[in-house]
């Protein structure tokens, strides 16, 4: 520890997390580096999350426990816990995802080694609901660009593949999280964060398979559970509203390239990424377009209906 703190937090934020919790605490709290401390922030659970979180926190010194009496949504839990967090280092983790026990070790390793880097990362393997082994990912020569535009480029999505937000999960350098700002409050908070985070320097990928992601029907962010469902648990204050998460991805990437400590070529050349994002992405705004045609519809069929509210 140094002057008193550990030298990495570990932030989970946690809404019913009981199917997983504790195989992901096991693998958190088994770790071969040892001077860290988890954070475990939950957002109002009403399963056996908290009976979990108590039983770990009595047997490792190492776990703080706390529980919010609100659901305040995925944002706010996440950067609660970066706030809590003490540590040179810092990483997200989830509840339903597994971790080697060399994985925070081999990333603290590369940072110590380079000043240069603000997060590192491994290769992931995705798993399904039972632990199976669904892919590998990984690869993206990009994000360690000394270039900021092409680091950029492709935490945006237009290079290698679009398995960037997984990076949320690696290991980076608290101070520039927190000057990144956290997850923005809009849907794809994390996207924008990397973006932001990935301006500041360079990120590395360990090319060894210690992160495991898990993917399955029951997460808050899976396609089964519809759009408006995704919504309200992305953000609990915006339930029911009419968004365009890809409209407003765009603008927010806009925002960070302005708001930028980058030179004026870097930034002109961030710009120039930008100009080609609606045409990689058209499908997903159309969609944007559709989904809210279909809400103003729906609303309108409400208002107007035998009975109902007339509109004013």
């Amino acid at each position: 520890m140094r002057d008193g703190h550990p030298r990495v937090s570990i932030g989970l934020p946690v809404y019913n997390g009981e199917v997983y919790l504790s195989g992901a605490l096991d693998t958190l709290l088994g770790q071969t580096f040892t001077d860290l401390e988890l954070i475990i922030s939950d957002n109002a659970s009403t399963d056996r999350t908290p009976e979990i979180c108590h039983t770990y926190a009595a047997r490792d010194h190492r776990v703080r426990y706390i529980r919010h009496e609100v659901n305040r949504g995925v944002p706010w839990n996440h950067n609660f816990a970066l706030g809590q967090a003490t540590g040179e280092y810092f990483r997200w983790a989830s509840h339903d995802d597994l971790c080697a026990p060399d994985f925070v070790a081999r990333c603290v390793k590369e940072l110590d080694a380079d000043p240069g880097l603000v997060l590192c990362h491994t290769r992931t393997v995705v798993l399904d609901g039972e632990g199976a082994v669904l892919s590998h990912n990984g690869g993206s020569p990009w994000i360690g660009s000394p270039l900021v535009h092409e680091r950029f480029r492709d935490l945006v999505g237009l290079g290698h593949r679009y398995w960037q937000p997984l990076l949320t999960f690696g290991v980076m350098r608290r101070e520039a999280a927190v000057v990144a700002g956290g997850l923005g409050s809009h849907i794809g908070g994390d996207r924008t964060f990397l973006a932001r985070l990935a301006l500041q320097g360079r990120f590395l990928e360990v090319d060894e398979d210690l992160f495991f992601y898990r993917e399955h029907d029951g997460q808050a962010s899976s396609p089964s559970r519809g759009r408006a469902a995704r919504n309200a648990w992305w953000d609990p204050s915006k339930s029911g509203r009419i968004v365009l998460p890809y409209f407003r991805l765009g603008l927010e990437y806009a925002r960070v390239v302005r708001n930028a400590p980058i030179s004026g070529r870097e930034r002109r050349r961030c710009y120039v990424v930008l100009l080609r994002w609606p045409f990689h992405y058209w499908k997903h705004l159309a969609v944007d377009l559709k989904h809210a045609g279909e809400d103003v519809a729906a609303r309108a069929r409400m208002t107007l209906r035998p009975g109902g509210p007339r509109p004013v």
